[in-house]
């Protein structure tokens, strides 16, 4: 894994316009696009997201629709609290 490690750490960027180039920044996050590690990633890190609605997740996104009535109440915000409290390791994994 110390391949995976160095393809993900000190990793350096810097703007090009027309024929002037900003100064290198070293990134603190983030993964290279287009390559094909990251949907990879992407796909393990969030295996295990249950929300409240369903979900749809597609390379490096994931999208949960609603349609609500008029007489109906969203659900997104329970969603969200959800979403948040997986992020922070406090969501226990629902059952597929």
């Amino acid at each position: 894994m110390d391949w995976l490690a160095s393809f993900l750490t000190r990793r350096q960027q810097r703007i090009k316009i027309t024929n002037v180039y900003s100064d290198w920044v070293t990134l603190r996050g983030g993964m290279p696009q287009g390559s094909w590690l990251g949907p990879l990633i992407f796909l393990i890190l969030i295996d295990d997201l249950r929300l409240h609605l369903p979900t749809h997740m597609y390379v490096d996104d994931t999208t949960v629709p609603e349609t609500v009535a008029k007489a109906e109440t969203s659900q997104l915000q329970i969603v969200i609290d959800e979403l948040v409290s997986w992020s922070a390791g406090q969501l226990p994994p629902r059952e597929h």
